[in-house]
């Protein structure tokens, strides 16, 4: 009797190593599809837990600055990992499962800080994934704190962990964590400028507006300003809106409405410069058919070059080009 052997060790590690690629490759594909649809900060954050939990992980969490998100940008102890930070997203694939890390148990929306030697605010520091060790006698048995870094600016912390009877996390499990984080912190920066310059947009939209209800001699005017998109219940796309009140010579009022075309600061800026335009003009005490056509070409050369293009020589001719015309 012959017997045959043939070591298939090798064969299945490679078969096993095959198929991790191919589930890390589709869980890429998914954040990358996922991730970043919205340019709300703790939306963005879910879409990443959403993506990694179950697929990837047990429980999951991710803290911001809390500076970062007021607007600051370089909140106090951003560099050494002791500044305040926001829990902003949480999910668990285990039911009533809570994460507590390192520390007692925070809940979403607490502002919070971690210790100075904790491996949490040493990732922070280092912008370096770290292991968190397991508690004792607790459902968590790995845990892996990663840093999320965009445009080389640490902006929060996101924390994977995986219970008892789950397979620890390796090294490419380590690899995969920090892109994931990466392409969050991307598109959660790029949500934290966009607020930022709406804010700023807002509030220099609001200054240039009449405060309350304007007063004129002789009239009683009553006004609302409402954004677009105000009944939706969602956040207003700022845009180039004006209204004044204007007391001229001679007991009269301008009532003045306007509209700039696009949206966010430059929209505002551009409004700005056409309210003050408008004011100047009609404190001449030129007609409002006048007014408007001063103001047409103010308007037009807010986006225009310095100057005016020289128009060529023909060709073939040793002439130079002609002077513009004057206006």
């Amino acid at each position: 009797m012959a017997w045959l052997g043939t070591d298939i060790t090798a064969r299945r590690a490679a078969a096993r190593e095959a198929a991790a690629a191919r589930r890390n490759l589709a869980l890429l594909n998914e954040a990358g599809a996922r991730i970043g649809n919205s340019l709300d900060l703790e939306t963005t954050a879910r879409q990443l837990l959403d993506v990694v939990v179950p697929g990837f992980c047990d429980l999951a969490t991710v803290d911001l600055y809390q500076g970062l998100l007021a607007g600051d940008e370089t909140p106090p102890g951003l560099a050494d990992g002791s500044a305040e930070l926001r829990r902003v997203a949480f999910s668990s694939a285990v039911s009533d499962a809570p994460f507590h890390g390192t520390g007692e148990q925070i809940e979403v929306g607490s502002v919070h800080h971690y210790p100075f030697n904790s491996p949490c605010a040493d990732a922070l520091r280092t912008a370096r994934p770290r292991t968190v060790p397991a508690e004792d006698g607790g459902l968590v048995q790995s845990t892996l704190a990663v840093p999320m870094v965009a445009q080389d600016t640490v902006v929060g912390l996101v924390q994977f962990a995986r219970t008892k009877g789950s397979e620890p996390f390796g090294d490419r499990d380590r690899d995969l964590a920090v892109e994931l984080a990466a392409r969050a912190a991307v598109c959660i920066d790029n949500a934290r400028l966009y607020r930022r310059e709406h804010e700023r947009a807002l509030i220099l939209q609001r200054s240039l507006l009449p405060p309350g209800d304007p007063e004129a001699s002789g009239l009683d005017i009553a006004c609302r300003y409402l954004p677009g998109n105000a009944a939706t219940g969602r956040p207003s796309e700022v845009g180039g809106d004006w209204f004044d009140v204007i007391e001229l010579p001679g007991h009269r009022t301008a009532l003045v409405v306007g509209d700039v075309m696009g949206r966010g600061l430059r929209a505002a800026v551009a409004m700005g410069e056409l309210r003050t335009a408008v004011r100047t003009l009609a404190q001449l005490d030129l007609e409002p058919a006048e007014v408007l056509s001063q103001l047409d070409e103010i308007a037009r050369g807010l986006g225009a070059p310095a100057g005016p293009p020289r128009p060529s020589a023909p060709a073939g001719s040793s002439r130079p080009p002609a002077p513009p015309a004057a206006p």
